[in-house]
This record gives C-alpha cells, structure tokens and sequence, in this order.
C-alpha cells in the first residue's frame, strides 16, 4: 500500500508505529508539521510548517529561531500553551492546501493522522470536499478529547471537524471509541483500539543483565515528561523531600528540562540540587541508558 502519515516526525510514539510500515514492505510517505530527520526507510519526507512548529520560513530567517529558542526559554509552560491553542488554529488553512497538493501529486491508498491535535484538524481541512482523494483514519492521543478539544472554540470546533471528517478511527482505549462518538464520530465507521506506539522494542528497551543489588549506591526516579501545562511537575518537585528524608540515595534525572526557569526555581527554592539532575531533551535510547 501506498501509505501517507501526517504526523509528529521527531515523536517516538508516531516513529515506532510508522517504522513497522516502512519495514514490511509498504510505500510510506511522511508529512511532518515539524522539521525532522527520522531514520527510517521513507519515500518521501514534506514538512508542512504551521505557527510555533519552528519550521515557518520567512523573511525572519534565523531571526525567526532565535525567536522561538528565546520563547521556549522565558515563556511558561502555560503561556506557550495559550500562544499555540491561539495562532496554531489560524495556520492550518494554508497547510491544509499544502497537504491537498501533496496528496495530489501521491495518490496515496489512505492517510493516516497520528492525533487530532493538529494533525488530524490539518487532515481533515485537507480532506473536506474530497481534497485527499483517499480514506482518512485519525489516530486518538491521550489529551485530545479530555485536555486540548475543549481548551479553546477554535480547537472544539475543529476537533468536531476532524471526527465527522475521519473515515475510520484508531484509540489506545476504549473510553475514547465513546468519546469519538460524542464528537461527531459515526459509530458506523471502522474503528479499532490497538497499542498507540505500537508496543514496547525490545532492541531499545530491556532489563538490566544484572538485578541492582541493595548496596548499588542510589536508586533512581526518571521523569520523561518534560514540563507541559496539564502535568503537576510543581508537585513532583515538592515531593522530593519527603522522598530523600527516607531514601536519601535516590536521585532523580528530569530530561528535557536543563535551562528551564520554573525547574530551576523549584530546584533551588526545595535546595535538592544534590539529588537532581536537569537534563535537555533526550532521544529515545539516549532514555533507555538512563
């Protein structure tokens, strides 16, 4: 089959699902609103740029980069959320016309957006008068009915879109099959709930060779995350203390939060400075060896 995705190109979640496509045999295409430089075996690679995805072009030129670097830094989690949930929204018509020509020129046997936001909002504008020339199935991600649907109008109201536009739907449970339904999905349609990532590699992802013993000098907590507007990182942090005064061995790595102020802060303010660790954001098996 000749397949074309639209999604996240640096997520591992929407990689480790592409990859088994890519490697039995199928014809895969890659439409990205993110820059990216997956490693896998693709026909092809578009990276369709929309607001704050960092791959808008322009007369800004590095300057837009810089822009954005000095965003991620000073900007709370929060306000960056606002900032995206406003303007992100205001930039998909024009992707969509984008994605329209791409699908065009690649006659794909279906397309397959990996969560609604904004992937499956773009897809189904594309899709919307018969754009796409192929079946649509949107994949459901964790937040996006729960979290993200009803953070704004402009995002309810394409969310409702995306749902009546999909011809089939993929949930990691079956709470969201009920969910899709309230926003527009027709239970008529084909629907499955399968693992969102595809399952765990094994290649990536193993047990130690050897089981730590209680001398091993300290345990330690990973907190993949990241900080985000809906996770109570505030809470993690606080709970560090209480941990220590009974493990005072643990130690507690944080990827993808080295230069963040609000890490910084709590990390100062609770004066567990000795037992953490901020780092920047880490690829997947950078991860595993943690």
């Amino acid at each position: 089959m000749k397949l074309l995705f639209v999604a996240d190109g640096r997520s591992p979640i929407a990689l480790n699902w592409i990859r088994h496509f890519a490697e039995t045999g199928h014809e895969v295409h890659l439409a990205s609103l993110f820059p990216c430089q997956p490693d896998l075996e693709l026909a092809s690679l578009t990276i369709l740029p929309v607001a704050f995805s960092g791959a808008v072009s322009g007369s800004g030129g590095s300057a837009a980069g810089l822009k954005a670097r000095i965003l991620r830094a000073a900007a709370t989690p929060r306000l960056r959320t606002w900032l995206r949930h406003t303007f992100v929204p205001r930039s998909l018509p024009q992707a969509a016309e984008r994605l329209t020509a791409l699908a065009a020129a690649l006659k794909p046997d279906l397309v397959h957006a990996m969560r609604v936001p904004y992937e499956g909002m773009l897809a189904a504008l594309a899709a919307q008068g018969g754009g796409l020339q192929a079946p649509l199935l949107i994949s459901i991600w964790g937040n996006d009915f729960t979290l993200h649907a009803p953070a704004s109008r402009a995002l309810t109201r394409l969310t409702r879109a995306a749902m009546q536009q999909a011809d089939a739907l993929h949930t990691d449970c079956y709470r969201d099959q009920h969910l899709a339904q309230d926003w527009g999905f027709d239970s008529a349609k084909p629907a499955a709930v399968l693992p969102g990532g595809g399952g765990i590699q094994l290649d990536v992802f193993y047990p130690p060779q050897s089981q730590p013993s209680a001398d091993e000098p300290h345990p330690t907590v990973i907190n993949p995350r990241g900080l985000r507007a809906y996770v109570r990182n505030d809470t993690f942090f606080r709970a560090i203390p209480r941990v220590l005064a009974r493990h005072p061995q643990t130690r507690f790595v944080c990827p993808n939060m080295a230069g963040h102020p609000e890490a910084e802060r709590w990390v100062r303010d609770l004066d567990i400075g000795q037992a953490v660790k901020l780092l920047p954001r880490q690829s997947r098996a950078e991860m595993a060896t943690r």
